[in-house]
């Protein structure tokens, strides 16, 4: 990112993400206001790079779209899902996207271990019991597995 600027919009997608998560984790639905604020936030960036970025950022908001896309197509996901993958597509951009590839390919399997572990267990607490609640649903909130692979991957972006 360039300087202090650069930085709060990376905290700021970053804080965005993570409201996304909260209530994605309760309620299982990413609301449009929230991608619409992830894009506005890279067409700040994009403005003070000087859109220098833009056609690879592009492509792979392009790719995550297509791919999430079919996955909502084969009722593998939610339609919030494919919309946020395509926002954070502008923000990863081409050069992080086969790291965010690799750590979605990770978070998500070990979030798929988590709901089987919760489905299993007997412990107390509300946030067990809203994994095993979850698990028990067959829907999950994918954005998880997103935001931990997309901040690790927004953060590699910025400073490298």
């Amino acid at each position: 990112m360039t300087g202090l600027l650069g930085d709060a919009i990376l905290l700021a997608a970053i804080t965005v993400l993570l409201q996304i998560v909260r209530d994605d984790f309760w309620n299982l639905k990413i609301r449009n206001r929230a991608s619409l604020a992830l894009v506005g936030l890279y067409v700040a960036w994009a403005a003070l790079m000087g859109g220098a970025t833009l056609p690879g950022d592009l492509l792979a908001a392009l790719i995550l779209f297509l791919l999430t896309l079919a996955m909502w197509l084969a009722g593998a996901m939610g339609a919030g899902d494919v919309k946020l993958s395509a926002a954070l597509g502008l923000l990863i951009g081409y050069k992080a996207l086969a790291v965010y590839a690799a750590l979605l390919l990770v978070a998500s399997v070990l979030f798929a271990v988590t709901l089987a572990l919760a489905k299993r267990s007997r412990a107390p607490g509300m946030i067990i019991g809203r994994l095993r609640d979850i698990a028990q649903s067959g829907r999950a909130p994918y954005s998880i597995p997103i935001a931990a692979a997309a901040i690790p991957s927004l953060l590699w972006r910025a400073f490298t």
